[in-house]
């Protein structure tokens, strides 16, 4: 399966269903406000983000199948990702979305508002999320400390 690309909305306050649902498929998160006014500074979803969500979705159900209570993501921008990964997994998982933009964190407010999932902005660095420098993590080189030069002033 692939993710749906048509957008799903709402007019008049009444849900629109795009083919995308009927097939089984799960549409891409509304996030046309990321990149934006107030949210100009915020990472707008690129292949990266539609790369992790045919991943999420190829998954879906052994995602469903373990049930998580948690789901956090680290370097959230738009918050698109959580947003997709709420509609697969649903509302009984907290999903808890850091960032070091406060803007970030606002884009994803809006981005949960706007597709009527709950997301749960975190305002951190991976610093001090880990528990410091003597903590192990792993994650993409984009968002590692040594790609900054040094750690950033927050």
């Amino acid at each position: 399966m692939a993710v749906c690309r048509v957008v799903c909305g709402r007019i008049d306050g009444a849900s629109v269903l795009c083919l995308c649902r009927r097939l089984g498929m799960f549409p891409t998160p509304l996030c046309s406000h990321a990149g934006r006014g107030p949210f100009a500074d915020v990472y707008e979803p690129a292949e990266d983000s539609f790369l992790l969500m045919d991943a999420l979705e190829k998954d879906c159900e052994r995602l469903r199948q373990m049930g998580p209570s948690v789901c956090l993501e680290v370097g959230c921008g738009s918050g698109v990702v959580s947003a997709f990964l709420a509609s697969v997994v649903g509302p009984q998982a907290a999903y808890f979305c850091t960032d070091v933009n406060p803007a970030a964190l606002l884009c994803t407010a809006e981005t949960g508002r706007c597709n009527q999932v709950g997301l749960q902005p975190v305002l951190s660095d991976l610093v001090s999320l880990t528990g410091g420098p003597g903590a192990s993590t792993l994650h993409p080189a984009p968002l590692s400390p040594a790609a900054w030069g040094s750690y950033p002033d927050l």
